[in-house]
């Protein structure tokens, strides 16, 4: 008898999937300033379920447990951002799944080459990377660095003409020059 209303209470227990699916999926996407590099979108499309298309407002669902071994590790949203902080391109995807953190050594090889600096967050929760879809602007101006100072003005040079002096030795040299010899013929 236990055993019997054991099974029925299991019954009527409602399955895990009741509650949707989807509770292990995050949202893939890549978002560029320009056009992305072959490389990047190859690298994603290797480590997503279907090619991205990379057009404006393009996304997907992607289970994340079907590609891991460990189970749903989290949401990667990884920007790569400009000196201002300004995302250059965002890649939201699961996170990766050999550590279940972010693809940096998949990803930042992309960032590099357009002078970026790589930034990660991985995010746990269904759908967890929704709201960092999009590229993000800071709103901060990296302060240009002050001019240099003007070059100095150039040195003046002034030249007046001395009256010349007529000094005993100088008069003592005018006359051994016009010096006559006693001597001789």
């Amino acid at each position: 008898m236990i055993a019997l209303l054991i099974f029925l209470i299991v019954l009527a227990l409602p399955n895990p999937a009741f509650f949707g699916p989807g509770d292990d999926n995050c949202w893939f996407a890549l978002r560029s300033r320009a056009t992305p590099s072959q490389g990047l979108v190859q690298e994603m499309d290797k480590w997503a379920g279907s090619p991205l298309k990379n057009k404006q407002g393009d996304r997907y669902e992607q289970d994340c447990e079907e590609h891991s071994t460990k189970g749903f590790m989290g949401c990667m949203i990884l920007s790569c951002q400009d000196e201002n902080e300004d995302d250059i391109f965002v890649a939201n995807g699961c996170a990766y799944p050999a550590t279940g953190r972010c693809a940096h050594d998949k990803l930042d090889k992309f960032c590099a080459e357009v002078q970026g600096k790589p930034k990660c967050v991985v995010c746990k929760g269904a759908r967890c990377n929704e709201r960092d879809l999009e590229l993000k602007k800071s709103g901060k101006v990296k302060t240009p660095p002050p001019p240099p100072p003007p070059p100095p003005p150039p040195p003046t040079t002034t030249t007046t003409a001395e009256p010349e002096e007529t000094t005993e030795s100088s008069n003592a040299l005018s006359n051994l020059a016009h010096f006559s010899p006693i001597f001789g013929g």
